[in-house]
């Protein structure tokens, strides 16, 4: 008898034991995708608000909103800053610097929002994602940007076929008027 009980508990343990272990091919973690958005943060009159020389005028990525901006970057590589996340480059076109980053996701979510601080004001990013296999003999998910959306303005779909938006670079206007952020696009 007490040999039954003894494995009846050894079973009891080893079923409980395999409920709790986690499936360690289930994707969570939090991952960063490139893409071809550029930010002008321009004035009422146009004239761009970013200073290469200044990273105090640098926009600066966050995940999380807080009353306290984020410190002005000091792991600045060039124009680079943010762990390589950002960058501030020059457009030869109409003489303005841009903003580019990366975009924060996680795969056990669809969306994803983030703030960008400009001189200690946040902007909101809803970020809304469609999963697909890049490579299903790996089982490696490739995360598509099915919207974009910055202060509650699609800026940027991949997923939108009625819309020809590609990889093509998209030029999103940020201006910054006496408290006010207006945000208009050119394709």
């Amino acid at each position: 008898m007490m040999k039954y009980l003894i494995r009846g508990f050894l079973l009891l343990v080893l079923v409980v034991g395999l409920a709790a272990c986690k499936d360690d091919t289930e994707q969570s973690e939090f991952f960063i995708r490139g893409n071809a958005v550029r930010f002008y943060y321009i004035d009422e009159t146009g004239a761009g608000l970013i200073d290469p020389d200044d990273p105090s005028t640098w926009p600066i990525p966050a995940t999380q909103l807080s009353e306290t901006p984020p410190a002005v970057p000091t792991d600045i590589s060039g124009t680079s800053y943010c762990g390589g996340l950002c960058r501030i480059e020059s457009d030869d076109t109409n003489g303005l610097f841009y903003f580019t980053t990366g975009v924060y996701g996680d795969y056990t979510s669809d969306n994803f929002t983030m703030y960008v601080y400009f001189k200690g004001e946040a902007d909101r990013m809803d970020i809304l994602y469609d999963y697909s296999l890049d490579d299903p003999g790996n089982w490696n998910y490739y995360a598509n940007i099915a919207a974009w959306r910055f202060n509650d303005v699609t800026i940027y779909s991949e997923s939108d076929a009625s819309e020809d938006w590609g990889m093509r670079v998209v030029k999103v206007y940020v201006c910054k008027e006496e408290g006010r952020t207006t945000v208009t696009l050119q394709k």
